[in-house]
Protein backbone atom coordinates (compact mmCIF):
# COMPACT_ATOMS: atom_id res chain seq x y z
CA UNK A 1 0.00 0.00 0.00
CA UNK A 2 1.42 3.39 -0.97
CA UNK A 3 0.49 6.70 -0.15
CA UNK A 4 0.08 7.87 -3.14
CA UNK A 5 -1.50 6.58 -6.11
CA UNK A 6 0.69 5.35 -8.79
CA UNK A 7 0.67 6.51 -11.84
CA UNK A 8 -1.60 4.30 -14.21
CA UNK A 9 -3.33 2.76 -11.79
CA UNK A 10 -7.26 1.80 -12.27
CA UNK A 11 -9.69 3.84 -10.31
CA UNK A 12 -11.64 0.76 -8.53
CA UNK A 13 -8.22 -0.09 -7.28
CA UNK A 14 -7.65 3.59 -5.82
CA UNK A 15 -11.07 3.24 -4.09
CA UNK A 16 -9.94 -0.60 -2.98
CA UNK A 17 -7.59 1.60 -0.16
CA UNK A 18 -8.58 2.89 3.15
CA UNK A 19 -7.84 6.09 4.85
CA UNK A 20 -7.11 7.51 1.67
CA UNK A 21 -4.49 5.10 0.58
CA UNK A 22 -4.49 3.23 -2.82
CA UNK A 23 -3.37 -0.17 -3.46
CA UNK A 24 -0.53 -0.02 -5.77
CA UNK A 25 0.02 -3.19 -8.37
CA UNK A 26 3.71 -3.25 -9.92
CA UNK A 27 2.49 -6.27 -12.16
CA UNK A 28 -0.20 -5.44 -15.29
CA UNK A 29 -1.56 -8.49 -15.61
CA UNK A 30 -2.49 -8.58 -12.23
CA UNK A 31 -3.56 -5.20 -12.04
CA UNK A 32 -6.37 -6.73 -14.84
CA UNK A 33 -7.17 -9.42 -13.60
CA UNK A 34 -8.33 -7.89 -9.85
CA UNK A 35 -10.33 -5.27 -11.98
CA UNK A 36 -12.28 -7.79 -14.15
CA UNK A 37 -13.11 -9.95 -11.15
CA UNK A 38 -14.23 -6.74 -9.48
CA UNK A 39 -16.16 -6.10 -12.09
CA UNK A 40 -17.93 -9.30 -12.95
CA UNK A 41 -18.79 -9.04 -9.12
CA UNK A 42 -20.39 -5.78 -10.35
CA UNK A 43 -22.56 -7.07 -12.62
CA UNK A 44 -23.52 -10.15 -10.35
CA UNK A 45 -27.39 -9.74 -8.97
CA UNK A 46 -28.60 -8.85 -5.68
CA UNK A 47 -28.86 -11.84 -3.45
CA UNK A 48 -32.20 -12.69 -2.39
CA UNK A 49 -32.92 -12.44 1.32
CA UNK A 50 -35.56 -15.19 2.09
CA UNK A 51 -38.97 -13.99 3.98
CA UNK A 52 -37.69 -16.06 7.26
CA UNK A 53 -34.18 -13.97 7.45
CA UNK A 54 -35.49 -10.80 6.11
CA UNK A 55 -35.21 -7.50 8.10
CA UNK A 56 -36.92 -4.56 6.94
CA UNK A 57 -37.04 -1.23 8.91
CA UNK A 58 -39.53 1.23 7.98
CA UNK A 59 -38.47 4.37 6.15
CA UNK A 60 -39.20 7.90 6.54
CA UNK A 61 -41.86 7.33 4.08
CA UNK A 62 -43.82 4.76 6.62
CA UNK A 63 -42.94 6.42 9.38
CA UNK A 64 -44.69 10.02 8.23
CA UNK A 65 -48.05 8.05 7.34
CA UNK A 66 -47.88 6.69 10.83
CA UNK A 67 -47.40 9.86 12.57
CA UNK A 68 -50.27 11.48 10.86
CA UNK A 69 -52.75 8.87 12.33
CA UNK A 70 -54.42 10.13 15.74
CA UNK A 71 -54.72 6.44 16.89
CA UNK A 72 -51.62 4.81 18.56
CA UNK A 73 -50.11 2.75 16.22
CA UNK A 74 -47.10 -0.15 16.38
CA UNK A 75 -45.13 -1.82 13.55
CA UNK A 76 -43.49 -5.16 14.14
CA UNK A 77 -41.30 -7.69 12.30
CA UNK A 78 -42.98 -11.07 12.38
CA UNK A 79 -41.87 -12.07 15.66
CA UNK A 80 -43.51 -9.23 17.06
CA UNK A 81 -40.39 -7.11 17.47
CA UNK A 82 -40.60 -3.04 17.76
CA UNK A 83 -39.54 -1.75 14.79
CA UNK A 84 -41.32 1.68 15.15
CA UNK A 85 -44.43 3.37 16.90
CA UNK A 86 -46.27 6.71 16.09
CA UNK A 87 -46.01 9.58 18.11
CA UNK A 88 -50.02 8.58 19.15
CA UNK A 89 -48.56 5.58 20.16
CA UNK A 90 -45.65 7.05 22.13
CA UNK A 91 -47.46 9.77 24.11
CA UNK A 92 -49.91 7.00 25.54
CA UNK A 93 -47.57 3.95 26.35
CA UNK A 94 -44.15 5.79 26.68
CA UNK A 95 -41.00 5.22 24.18
CA UNK A 96 -40.56 1.90 23.03
CA UNK A 97 -36.63 0.68 22.50
CA UNK A 98 -36.89 -0.60 18.62
CA UNK A 99 -35.84 -4.34 19.50
CA UNK A 100 -38.03 -4.35 21.90
CA UNK A 101 -40.78 -7.22 22.09
CA UNK A 102 -44.39 -6.10 21.63
CA UNK A 103 -45.47 -7.38 24.76
CA UNK A 104 -42.97 -4.70 26.85
CA UNK A 105 -45.92 -2.12 26.02
CA UNK A 106 -48.90 -3.75 25.40
CA UNK A 107 -49.50 -6.73 27.86
CA UNK A 108 -52.67 -7.72 26.77
CA UNK A 109 -52.43 -12.21 25.90
CA UNK A 110 -55.53 -11.46 23.51
CA UNK A 111 -53.84 -8.90 21.35
CA UNK A 112 -50.07 -10.48 21.21
CA UNK A 113 -52.11 -13.83 20.32
CA UNK A 114 -53.86 -11.74 17.45
CA UNK A 115 -50.39 -10.92 16.70
CA UNK A 116 -48.74 -13.91 16.10
CA UNK A 117 -52.12 -15.21 14.74
CA UNK A 118 -51.30 -12.63 11.87
CA UNK A 119 -47.59 -13.52 11.53
CA UNK A 120 -48.64 -17.15 10.61
CA UNK A 121 -51.01 -15.80 7.59
CA UNK A 122 -54.12 -15.87 9.17
CA UNK A 123 -56.80 -13.38 9.54
CA UNK A 124 -57.89 -12.30 12.91
CA UNK A 125 -60.89 -10.17 14.10
CA UNK A 126 -60.51 -7.14 15.90
CA UNK A 127 -59.34 -7.46 19.54
CA UNK A 128 -61.75 -5.81 22.36
CA UNK A 129 -59.91 -5.16 25.67
CA UNK A 130 -59.89 -2.34 28.55
CA UNK A 131 -57.08 -0.81 30.62
CA UNK A 132 -57.89 -0.19 34.42
CA UNK A 133 -56.77 3.20 35.85
CA UNK A 134 -58.60 6.52 37.27
CA UNK A 135 -60.81 6.00 34.29
CA UNK A 136 -61.26 2.78 32.79
CA UNK A 137 -60.69 2.98 28.97
CA UNK A 138 -61.77 0.40 26.17
CA UNK A 139 -59.54 -0.37 23.13
CA UNK A 140 -60.25 -2.70 20.08
CA UNK A 141 -57.29 -3.50 18.46
CA UNK A 142 -56.91 -4.61 14.28
CA UNK A 143 -53.83 -6.24 13.70
CA UNK A 144 -52.81 -6.32 9.77
CA UNK A 145 -49.70 -7.53 7.71
CA UNK A 146 -47.83 -4.98 5.69
CA UNK A 147 -46.64 -6.28 2.41
CA UNK A 148 -44.08 -4.38 0.34
CA UNK A 149 -43.30 -4.20 -3.30
CA UNK A 150 -40.20 -6.60 -4.30
CA UNK A 151 -39.49 -9.08 -6.84
CA UNK A 152 -40.07 -12.22 -5.29
CA UNK A 153 -43.60 -11.45 -4.43
CA UNK A 154 -43.69 -14.59 -1.78
CA UNK A 155 -46.64 -13.20 0.09
CA UNK A 156 -45.50 -12.99 3.46
CA UNK A 157 -45.89 -10.18 5.57
CA UNK A 158 -42.74 -7.47 5.91
CA UNK A 159 -44.25 -5.72 9.39
CA UNK A 160 -47.43 -6.40 11.29
CA UNK A 161 -49.43 -3.09 12.31
CA UNK A 162 -51.17 -2.84 15.41
CA UNK A 163 -53.78 -0.02 15.35
CA UNK A 164 -55.40 0.59 18.82
CA UNK A 165 -58.87 2.90 18.67
CA UNK A 166 -59.72 4.09 21.81
CA UNK A 167 -63.71 3.59 22.35
CA UNK A 168 -64.05 4.64 25.71
CA UNK A 169 -66.54 7.89 24.58
CA UNK A 170 -68.83 4.84 22.65
CA UNK A 171 -68.92 2.72 25.63
CA UNK A 172 -69.52 5.32 27.92
CA UNK A 173 -72.30 6.34 25.78
CA UNK A 174 -73.85 3.13 25.38
CA UNK A 175 -74.16 2.65 28.79
CA UNK A 176 -76.00 5.89 29.44
CA UNK A 177 -77.91 4.68 26.82
CA UNK A 178 -79.00 1.57 28.33
CA UNK A 179 -79.40 3.17 31.47
CA UNK A 180 -81.83 5.74 29.89
CA UNK A 181 -84.00 2.84 28.38
CA UNK A 182 -84.25 0.95 31.49
CA UNK A 183 -85.30 3.65 33.30
CA UNK A 184 -87.61 5.16 30.55
CA UNK A 185 -89.08 1.39 30.53
CA UNK A 186 -89.39 1.18 34.46
CA UNK A 187 -91.52 4.58 34.67
CA UNK A 188 -93.93 3.56 32.00
CA UNK A 189 -94.82 0.38 33.34
CA UNK A 190 -95.71 2.19 36.27
CA UNK A 191 -98.90 3.81 35.30
CA UNK A 192 -99.63 1.34 32.55
CA UNK A 193 -99.87 -1.27 35.50
CA UNK A 194 -102.44 1.33 37.16
CA UNK A 195 -104.69 1.54 33.71
CA UNK A 196 -104.67 -1.87 33.64
CA UNK A 197 -105.68 -2.74 37.25
CA UNK A 198 -108.56 -0.13 37.09
CA UNK A 199 -109.64 -1.39 33.54
CA UNK A 200 -109.65 -4.63 35.13
CA UNK A 201 -111.66 -3.60 38.76
CA UNK A 202 -114.13 -1.52 36.77
CA UNK A 203 -115.22 -4.53 33.95
CA UNK A 204 -115.76 -6.69 37.12
CA UNK A 205 -116.35 -6.74 41.25
CA UNK A 206 -116.29 -2.91 40.61
CA UNK A 207 -118.95 -3.07 36.99
CA UNK A 208 -121.91 -1.84 39.08
CA UNK A 209 -120.08 0.36 41.78
CA UNK A 210 -121.48 3.97 41.04
CA UNK A 211 -119.45 5.35 43.90
CA UNK A 212 -115.73 4.47 42.77
CA UNK A 213 -116.33 4.59 39.00
CA UNK A 214 -115.84 8.30 38.89
CA UNK A 215 -112.62 8.31 41.83
CA UNK A 216 -111.15 5.25 39.40
CA UNK A 217 -111.47 7.28 35.81
CA UNK A 218 -109.96 10.23 37.97
CA UNK A 219 -106.96 8.60 38.48
CA UNK A 220 -106.46 6.51 35.39
CA UNK A 221 -106.96 9.77 33.71
CA UNK A 222 -103.84 10.84 35.86
CA UNK A 223 -101.93 7.81 35.27
CA UNK A 224 -102.43 8.26 31.12
CA UNK A 225 -101.32 11.66 31.54
CA UNK A 226 -98.64 10.99 33.11
CA UNK A 227 -97.84 8.74 30.67
CA UNK A 228 -98.05 11.32 27.97
CA UNK A 229 -95.79 13.41 29.50
CA UNK A 230 -92.67 10.69 29.61
CA UNK A 231 -93.50 9.77 25.74
CA UNK A 232 -93.06 13.73 25.07
CA UNK A 233 -89.82 13.58 27.00
CA UNK A 234 -88.49 10.47 24.98
CA UNK A 235 -89.25 11.85 21.83
CA UNK A 236 -87.66 15.40 22.87
CA UNK A 237 -84.52 13.46 23.72
CA UNK A 238 -84.48 11.40 20.21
Amino acid sequence: IADQTEPGTPPVLQRLGSDGQSIALPDPSLQQELVGRFDDRRRLPPPEVSGASRRVWPDSGMKTALDALDEPVFLTDLRGIVRYQNSAATARYGTARLGDPLSFKLRVPEVLTAVDRVAAGDSVEPVRFSERGAIERFFVAHCGPVRLPRRDQDGRADFLLIRLRDETEIVRLDRMRGDFIANASHELRTPLASLTGFVETLLGPAKNDEANRERFLKIMLEQAQRMSRLVDDLLSLT
